[in-house]
């Protein structure tokens, strides 16, 4: 009964806040609000389904790479499986153990089952490594190894130096099989097409293998991949200028690469872009210093 008594008080003084509380609420002055019309305006976008794609593998390329490269090198074909002949899943949402046959007509591409998505007929598989050379140090600027300075260029070497076949003088793999909806697509100079399956996975998963792991130490993933896809101006090399030669200029316009990104990239497909690395990015670019000819600009 003491605690009933002790807390009696506690109850009144917040039953008496509330209602204060209460009747200052209804104190508020009412302001005068113009009333505000307002219309909203919905336009359907229709998604396509993806037919071609852009797939671009970073491979870092230092020296503790060789086992990470030999695992991709064997899941790489299986992904391509999956891309151009997807899993057909049955009514139970699950997949039926059958694929989905390109060739069909759309919507008959699973003789049982509908497929997981619309195969796709149209890819391009390229690598970049992480070797971006020394920037301008003195790390990795070996003439004698090439391979630390692949500059974010597609590479394309096959194992101890093999040549890979369908791979033209762009350095990537272009899937076009002869099917209708491949009819008027242009087929490039620099990437001859490849239309049997097996080449490419094999082609795919020589190219990963032939990345090698003696490129350079300061690994530069994001950079080489940013270089590639999107720096409108990709320097040729870095230069050291100046009174005391101690100040890195991005110097040169990379001719080659921009080349190669006009081949290897579609304006309308679906980029991917596929990191493998053990490794934090160590590159250390500043663009506050870019030196280039005014007619080389583009």
């Amino acid at each position: 009964m003491r605690h009933v008594r002790k807390l009696a008080p506690i109850s009144a003084l917040a039953l008496t806040l509330a209602v204060a509380s209460t009747s200052a609420c209804l104190d508020r002055p009412v302001s005068v609000e113009k009333p505000t019309t307002k219309s909203s305006v919905l336009i359907a976008a229709r998604q396509g389904a993806v037919d071609k794609i852009d797939l671009l593998f970073m491979i870092d390329n230092s020296a503790s790479m060789a086992d990470k490269q030999d695992i991709l090198a064997e899941a790489v074909p299986d992904l391509i499986t999956s891309l151009v002949t997807p899993a057909c899943i049955g009514d139970d949402g699950k997949p039926n153990g059958q694929r989905a046959n390109p060739s069909a007509g759309e919507g008959q591409e699973c003789a049982n089952g509908t497929p997981e998505f619309r195969p796709v007929s149209d890819i391009h598989v390229g690598i970049v490594s992480s070797s971006m050379g020394g920037f301008g140090g003195d790390q990795c600027a070996d003439p004698n190894k090439p391979f630390e300075r692949d500059g974010a260029h597609l590479v394309a070497r096959g194992p101890k130096g093999a040549p890979i076949e369908g791979v033209g003088s762009s350095n990537f793999l272009a899937w076009l099989p002869g099917l209708p909806q491949n009819k008027d697509k242009p087929r490039l100079p620099g990437a001859p097409p490849i239309t049997d399956l097996e080449v490419l996975k094999k082609s795919a998963s020589e190219l990963v293998k032939g990345v090698g792991d003696t490129g350079c130490g300061l690994e530069a993933q994001l950079e080489s991949v940013y270089h590639f896809l999107n720096e409108p101006n990709p320097y040729q090399n870095v230069a050291l200028v100046g009174p005391n030669q101690n100040q890195a200029s991005l110097a040169g316009l990379d001719g080659t690469l921009l080349e190669q990104r006009a081949d290897f990239l579609r304006p309308d497909s679906l980029v991917a872009v596929i990191m493998l690395t053990d490794e934090d990015d160590s590159q250390a670019v500043s663009y506050t210093h870019l030196t280039l000819p005014t007619s080389d600009l583009v």
